[in-house]
Order: structure tokens, then sequence, then C-alpha cells
């Protein structure tokens, strides 16, 4: 059941920070995002921008497009396995 009807604030970074730790469990935006690498075996893809795509909540495989930038792609940011990632919500998160 839904019991709320606030909307999730997603900060737009405008630069990959140096420490991503205080925006872990926040929502944000980034700009202009590449694959690096093909997604591997686990669901990540490493992107231009030094964090990976993790589909730990929505599937972004079936819509994200290796090698094509995206204008920005939004997402929850966690740390697991000694890394940081971003994972997607839902397939408008990835923006042409």
């Amino acid at each position: 059941d839904v019991t709320g009807s606030n909307s999730v604030t997603v900060d737009a970074l405008s630069a990959v920070p140096s420490d991503w730790e205080p925006w872990e469990g926040t929502v944000v935006e980034l700009e202009n995002v590449r694959a690096q690498e093909p997604t591997d075996e686990y669901g990540l893809t490493l992107t231009n921008l030094e964090i990976s795509l993790d589909d730990c909540i929505f599937d972004y495989t079936v819509d994200y497009d290796q090698g094509q930038t995206y204008t920005s792609i939004s997402g929850a940011v966690r740390w697991s396995y000694d890394e940081q990632k971003l994972c997607p919500r839902f397939g408008a998160n990835l923006v042409e």
C-alpha cells in the first residue's frame, strides 16, 4: 500500500564527486553517461563517469544500448562489493 504522497528528490550532479559516500542512499542524476564496457554477468556496466550501473532495482539492460551516450541517467547510489553503483529505478531514468 502507498501511504505517502511526497515525491523523491533527485539531485542533479554537475560533476563526478571525488567521494561518493555522501551520496549513498540518495537518488542522483548524471549527465552524458556512456558505457565503457559491456554489461557483465552480474548486471553491472562500467560507465565513463567511474561508477557502474547496477540492475539491483530495475533491469536497465533491456533499455540500455552499449556505446550509446545518454543525456542523463538517474538512480539510487549504493555501495556493494567495494564499489559505488548507480541503480536506475525504471526505464524513464535513462534519457536519450
